[in-house]
């Protein structure tokens, strides 16, 4: 029940499994989104 008022965003090195548990953490009932192509896409642009 904690941080359902927040906006939670997910990260991992590809997206694969940070896109999964984000739609886990959405079906539970909390605002969460991922990092698109994760911290491999991230690097890339910084």
């Amino acid at each position: 029940e904690m941080f359902k008022d927040k906006e939670l965003v997910v990260i991992c090195r590809t997206q694969n499994r940070s896109s999964s548990a984000s739609e886990f953490l959405r079906k539970k009932g909390y605002n969460s989104k991922y990092v698109p192509g994760g911290m491999q896409e991230y690097y890339k642009n910084e």
